[in-house]
């Protein structure tokens, strides 16, 4: 039995087309925004695992992406996004924790595969110090509606 066959197989099952209407449901909300704006945690320098199902979800060979002679190719065209990155660290470039930061590198080549090349990633780390009480909700969130602002 080659893969088509097996996989058509599968496709006949209950369970599996439950799972790919979920998966289609989520490609179609993805194909209609002409920007995707994400906004996230990053749990232990990563997007959590319910961001990481969504992705597995849109990630779908023949609806975003497809495979040629040439190799991968992103089918997902014309968009923007934008990933807005909460943490409690603080991943800046060039600050001594930038590499923890796993989430960019990840959203960004993910995104990318798919074809949604025109990305930008507006980082809100030191949230630790909001939790703390170390800085007022105010003074920590007015940078960041500025940044949202010039990005979206």
């Amino acid at each position: 039995m080659d893969w088509r066959s097996l996989r058509a197989t599968r496709a006949a099952h209950p369970e599996q087309k439950a799972a790919l209407q979920v998966s289609d449901n989520f490609i179609a909300e993805l194909l209609e925004a002409n920007e995707i704006v994400l906004a996230t945690p990053l749990y232990n320098f990563a997007v959590p695992a319910n961001v990481k199902a969504w992705i597995d979800h849109i990630v779908r060979h023949g609806k975003t992406f497809s495979i040629g002679e040439q190799g991968y190719a992103g089918l997902v065209k014309d968009r923007k996004a934008t990933f807005i990155l909460a943490s409690g660290g603080v991943y800046t470039p060039g600050s001594p924790a930038e590499g923890y930061n796993q989430g960019t590198p990840y959203l960004k080549a993910i995104f990318g595969f798919i074809g949604i090349t025109d990305t930008k990633v507006l980082l809100a780390g030191g949230t630790t110090a909001l939790a703390q009480g170390k800085v007022q909700e105010s003074d920590f969130l007015q940078p960041l509606y500025a940044e949202v602002a010039a990005a979206v």
